[in-house]
């Protein structure tokens, strides 16, 4: 047997050990095809991600830097570097590497979970913004982040969205402790804000005050034209709620489906077994599929919502038309 069928075969079983958790064997194992091949890009991987299970940081870390060095188009051996400076509260050098990271991978939501982190660890509130914002943008379903970009804007004392945030954090996982606390804490601290000092040295409500400002005006009917107005919003925002749906649907039986099937073929082949180059671009295809039906809910979420918006506005007895 070759050097390369042997490294083959180590490698295949290392991977197989893994995943059934036999942790020592799968580390024995993936050791000893290092021992064949140094440059075994998935070897480093696997070990690292070991050494980093028990703990062992700075093992992990040479072996995710020899991973990225061997393979420099990636960036997930990056990622799993800032999410180790993280923990070592390294937080430039995570910053450093994360950002290098992101622009090799632009879709990984958890590259840019970990740059927020690191950014809002060193104070950096407005660049943790951006990256948190860039990890719900790539996957919405990611609670965690949704939760962490709360917390930044309380640091910020925008209220208001951290507690869209902490909510949309719930929505995802009901039982979200951490986020429902926060929620509670955004709430009241959005309560407190809304008081302020008067001229004359009193504590005022500015909430309630605004209330008793509206009180004041005088309610008139709407016009035909403002009628046909509203109707037409109303018009264009259900046509455009049907148009994402069928978007979607499509989306889902034409190309996530296919993309979805072609890497399952890859990856149960003897080639995508081989090795996970030859899988690369489909998993790229079935990634950009992912993608594009996240932002088709965006958008029907927002457009939702500014129906739901707009229901509420015409509803509310209060309503008063300038």
């Amino acid at each position: 047997m070759s050097t390369a069928e042997e490294c083959k075969e180590l490698l295949e079983k290392a991977q197989s050990q893994f995943r059934k958790k036999n942790i020592p064997e799968s580390k024995n194992l993936f050791q000893k095809t290092l021992e064949l091949d140094d440059q075994n890009v998935s070897a480093h991987m696997g070990l690292a991600t070991i050494l980093f299970s028990e703990n062992n940081m700075d093992d992990a870390l040479k072996h995710f830097q020899k991973a990225a060095d061997f393979d420099p188009s990636r960036g997930s051996a990056l990622i799993n570097m800032g999410a180790i400076y993280n923990r070592l509260e390294q937080y430039d050098k995570a910053v450093k590497v994360l950002s290098k990271a992101v622009h090799k991978e632009r879709s990984t939501a958890q590259g840019y979970y970990n740059l927020g982190m690191a950014h809002r660890k060193l104070g950096q509130l407005s660049m943790a913004v951006s990256a948190y914002r860039e990890a719900v943008h790539i996957n919405p379903e990611m609670a965690e982040a949704h939760q962490n970009l709360a917390n930044v804007f309380v640091d910020m004392k925008n209220y208001q969205q951290a507690i869209k945030h902490y909510q949309d954090a719930i929505e995802l996982r009901p039982d979200f402790e951490r986020a429902k606390l926060g929620l509670e804490f955004a709430e009241k601290s959005k309560l407190e804000a809304s008081k302020m000092i008067s001229p004359f040295g009193r504590l005022v409500d500015t909430a309630k005050a605004g209330k008793a400002i509206k009180t004041q005006q005088t309610d008139r009917e709407f016009t035909n034209a403002e009628r046909m107005q509203d109707r037409n919003k109303l018009f264009e925002l259900s046509t455009g709620i049907i148009t994402d749906v069928n978007k979607y649907a499509l989306l889902l039986r034409d190309k996530l489906d296919a993309s979805l099937e072609d890497l399952g073929h890859d990856l149960s082949s003897d080639t995508g077994r081989e090795n996970t180059i030859s899988w690369e671009e489909t998993l790229t295809e079935f990634r950009s599929a992912i993608q594009q039906c996240h932002e088709i809910r965006r958008q029907m979420k927002r457009k939702i919502n500014e129906l739901r918006a707009h229901e509420e506005l015409i509803k509310s007895p209060d309503l008063k038309l300038p």
